[in-house]
């Protein structure tokens, strides 16, 4: 088999070109002249810029895609045909909008995917540091109980020692919240 020497930067002018406007690579890949399904991703593969390109040309498809959603979804029915006729016309939009939606979300999955991302990059969470945070507010509110107990003008009669203030603090504070 005698092949003409294949012009790479026009090749991929032309595929990347008609993927951005919609066309699959394969696709392009069948008109005259075009090199092989194998021959493109092996480009690809080896070359980052043409890798970045190509990338690119499938988001632009994903975008564009997206947007015939709305054209087919806004298509009047057509006049004549009798129920089943319309029944497979609907089906067939159907089938249409659900391949570009499913089309879309997996080439633009950021825009136009089904995902939610709750990734947590910021910062970890450390247990015990919580732990210790937790604790601390303790015995500062338990402090406070203290120090507001000693205002109280039974203080002086009932408390014998710090434990005693405490304990009558605690039952006095309960008794105000219920």
């Amino acid at each position: 088999m005698n092949r003409e020497p294949i012009d790479r930067k026009k090749v991929w002018v032309e595929i990347l070109e008609a993927m951005a406007n919609g066309a699959s690579m394969s696709s392009v890949l069948k008109r005259e002249g075009m090199p092989d399904y194998s021959w493109c991703t092996k480009q690809i593969r080896d070359d980052p810029e043409l890798q970045r390109a190509y990338n690119q040309a499938l988001e632009n498809r994903g975008a564009l895609l997206a947007e015939e959603i709305f054209e087919l979804a806004d298509q009047p029915l057509p006049e004549g045909l009798d129920p089943r006729e319309l029944s497979a016309w609907v089906q067939k939009l159907k089938l249409q909008v659900d391949a570009r939606r499913w089309a879309s979300s997996r080439l633009l999955p950021k825009v136009y995917g089904d995902r939610l991302d709750v990734n947590m990059s910021t910062s970890s969470i450390s247990i015990t540091k919580a732990l210790e945070t937790a604790n601390q507010r303790v015995i500062d509110m338990e402090a406070h109980v203290v120090s507001e107990f000693k205002e109280l003008p039974i203080a002086s009669e009932h408390a014998q020692s710090g434990k005693d203030a405490l304990d009558n603090a605690r039952s006095v504070k309960k008794s105000h919240w219920y």
